[in-house]
């Protein structure tokens, strides 16, 4: 299977980077990010926030952090079961600094070895095609799903309001690829794929 598989909050923690550096601007208000568009549990706008974002992109912001905890072990399993991981994401069209955030992106994958076999940039995830898509934005998932395509949404701070999407919501992309393991294992031993 090829399976597309969104960076931002399913292998890089976003949210949690983009919550440090609103604290340490002094603009979140104390409060924590419970929506797709934070700025408003800041209670700030929309400028305001990328403001401080692409100051901290300039920083090394996507380069600092390391990936959620069993993403890269998670995209290890489902290539040792012969699939292909092809990482499809809406980074890189910023209001600023885009190629930097591009190349930034692209150092940190090679850095910290998250296995892949491509990297696509694109607000229309789609057109990468997959077998399946795991995304932590609603409206990712969404489209996917409207066009016909297999799509999960992977829990994130901000999309604990999708309830349209509750029954296709999975805890992390580990938990995704785990249960996936366990799956093609049952499938296997009843002879399924053969001796495989």
């Amino acid at each position: 299977m090829r399976i597309g598989v969104d960076i931002d909050d399913v292998i890089y923690p976003w949210c949690k980077a983009a919550q440090e550096a609103c604290e340490r601007a002094g603009i979140t208000g104390g409060n924590t990010i419970t929506r797709w568009d934070f700025h408003e549990d800041y209670g700030i706008t929309r400028e305001q926030l990328w403001e401080v974002l692409e100051r901290e992109y300039r920083r090394g912001m996507l380069m600092v952090e390391r990936p959620i905890p069993g993403s890269v072990r998670a995209l290890e399993m489902v290539i040792a079961l012969g699939h292909e991981v092809h990482l499809v994401t809406a980074r890189g069209f910023e209001p600023q600094n885009a190629e930097m955030v591009r190349s930034d992106t692209l150092w940190w994958l090679s850095m910290l070895e998250v296995p892949h076999h491509s990297v696509t940039f694109t607000r229309d995830k789609w057109t990468v095609p997959c077998d399946v898509y795991l995304d932590d934005s609603p409206k990712h998932v969404r489209a996917l799903r409207n066009r016909g395509l297999h799509a999960l949404l992977i829990e994130a701070p901000h999309n604990g309001d999708a309830h349209d999407l509750d029954h296709m919501r999975w805890p992390s992309l580990l938990d995704w690829a785990a249960f996936h393991r366990d799956v093609h294992s049952v499938q296997v031993s009843e002879g399924r794929y053969g001796n495989g």
